[in-house]
């Protein structure tokens, strides 16, 4: 499916000055199955995260307004989008719905839903709630505020959703620091860490302070003892976090997301919070809670955390034990999200589906290989009342002679665009190249791509005979064979699937297993070639002598 991301208007889609949107959808984009037919649009930068995806949008002079921003996005979106996210701006989902009423949405909330135009009034988010798509709450505290005073009754279109980080594989080495993240300003508490640090620092000589972030209006004035680090990218943070003992979070506000315990635990680092909004809902242990969002009881906390430290390092080691969190979980939750959006696409028992089958139907056989493997499947398909459109891949290859590998494709994808259909299913072929399986999926994200194959995949067999078998495997989602998969196979076994020799009776129709009194009970296994019934001329193998025997 093809994604259309439309991040807020000042939003900063770079490494460092980003905000908490840009961080969650690039962090979640790299893990996400859809990352290649992802756009992701947004104010014009310089080295943006991710510019293969990045769209800047441009206008003809600077952005002055939310109108005109959204006004170039919908000049600029890929026509084939299937859905469009926005995060954290509802506002901008009045004016696209009315351009795009077809396409599915999903709004993202990553702030208080009663202080952002758009969802501030009943009216607003009821109209939101009747005509989004999906809504998805970083939290279930931003969720109860977006539904005060409105009535839920479809709940499968609301999720909750906690971003992921990347989670390290053990415990790191830590250093006595006391580490605070966010604005430096009254709303996030900068001053009630200021001063129970500054204060803790007078009997704790060996341990620091460290702060991330800035204010361009600060009220604040600066304390020596505290090394204030600015602005850093992401990567940057974790790093530090990784690094230090204890984490603060000490905010007046209602903060919508517990972010800072979510790294925090990620990282092995004891958080300490205030029981402000979302804040609280990430946390592990009870004693990371302020019941008083002061400074007094917040040095409290760290004298007995300092002071206790057999204490200290099984508190961190608990919540870095207890994350589950992590970046590809949260960003599998994401894309279920959206692919539950075209559920109803996907094909059910019992439905009549359109089959492309690309293999060889022995079209210079003059008819001898009626019963080939690729003929009783069309057959099967045909009597379960699917229709199939075949390709035979090989007859034409060898009927064309100028580009014929490249001819192939397009006819394949072209074929494609026509058939629309919902199984694309590939016998022994090895021709289609990656790139055209790759546009099949954009042009149709819910086909499903299956391979069948016969051949042995001994161990004598398998380095020849795999350059089929695995042909473009990261593009099939099944691959239907007739051997026990073996342990050259054990990374993809969740591709493979076992069938038997297909028969049917339109083909196999004498059943002399009926009959008595036979002379002969013939078992014959022998050919050199699909279905040729026949050696060629100067092969010889074991098979060979045991028949001679026989």
């Amino acid at each position: 499916m093809n994604i259309a991301i439309l991040l807020p208007l000042k939003e900063k889609y770079t490494s460092i000055g980003c905000g908490a949107v840009s961080i969650l959808v690039n962090t979640h984009l790299k893990k996400s199955k859809y990352k290649k037919t992802t756009r992701i649009y947004g104010s014009n930068i310089r080295n943006p995260l991710d510019p293969d995806s990045f769209r800047p949008l441009v206008a003809n002079k600077n952005f002055f307004s939310n109108l005109s921003y959204v006004n170039s996005f919908e000049k600029q979106i890929f026509p084939k989008t299937d859905i469009i996210e926005l995060h954290n701006r509802p506002k901008y989902f009045f004016q696209l719905k009315k351009k795009f009423p077809d396409k599915k949405f999903i709004l993202f909330f990553h702030n208080d839903p009663l202080d952002q135009t758009g969802s501030i009034t009943l009216n607003d988010r009821k109209f939101l709630y009747e005509k989004v798509d999906k809504l998805v709450f970083l939290s279930v505290w931003m969720k109860d505020q977006f539904f005060k005073d409105l009535k839920i009754t479809d709940t499968n279109k609301i999720n909750i959703f906690y971003p992921g980080i990347t989670v390290l594989k053990k415990f790191p080495s830590k250093k006595n620091i006391i580490l605070f993240v966010g604005k430096l300003n009254h709303s996030k508490g900068y001053d009630i860490y200021m001063d129970a640090v500054s204060n803790f620092l007078k009997t704790h000589k060996n341990w620091k302070a460290i702060a991330i972030g800035s204010e361009s209006r600060r009220e604040i004035p600066k304390n020596r003892k505290i090394f204030e680090v600015g602005e850093i990218s992401n990567k940057e943070v974790l790093k530090l976090i990784a690094q230090s003992k204890i984490t603060i979070a000490p905010s007046r506000w209602n903060e919508p997301l517990g972010r800072l315990p979510l790294e925090s635990a990620s990282r092995g680092s004891f958080p300490i919070v205030s029981n402000k909004g979302g804040l609280i809902e990430t946390v592990i242990e009870d004693f990371s809670i302020l019941k008083k969002n002061n400074s007094t009881e917040l040095l409290k906390k760290l004298n007995f955390l300092a002071n206790n430290p057999k204490k200290l390092i099984l508190m961190q080691k608990n919540v870095f034990k207890k994350f589950k969190y992590s970046l590809k979980k949260s960003t599998s939750y994401v894309d279920n999200i959206r692919q539950d959006l075209f559920k109803e696409n996907l094909p059910t028992p019992g439905q009549n589906l359109k089959i492309l089958h690309v293999a060889s139907f022995n079209e210079t056989s003059n008819g001898s290989l009626y019963y080939s493997t690729a003929n009783k499947f069309n057959i099967g398909f045909t009597k379960l009342n699917h229709f199939v459109q075949s390709i035979d891949d090989k007859f034409f290859l060898k009927s064309n002679f100028i580009n014929t590998t490249t001819s192939l494709n397009k006819k394949i994808i072209n074929t494609v665009k026509n058939f629309a259909p919902d199984i694309i299913f590939l016998g022994h072929t090895n021709k289609i190249t990656s790139s055209t399986l790759e546009k099949i999926k954009v042009l149709l994200p819910n086909v499903k791509i299956c391979r069948w194959y016969i051949d042995s995949i001994s161990p004598e067999f398998f380095n020849n005979n795999s350059k089929i078998l695995l042909n473009n495997i990261k593009h099939i989602d099944k691959i239907f064979i007739t051997s026990l998969p073996s342990r050259h196979l054990s990374k993809f076994k969740n591709k493979f699937c076992f069938i038997p020799n297909p028969v049917d009776s339109s083909v196999e129709k004498n059943k002399n297993f009926l009959k008595n009194n036979l002379l002969y009970d013939l078992f014959f296994s022998l050919s050199h070639g699909q279905h040729r019934g026949v050696l060629k001329s100067g092969k010889k193998d074991e098979r060979d002598e045991f028949i001679d025997y026989l």
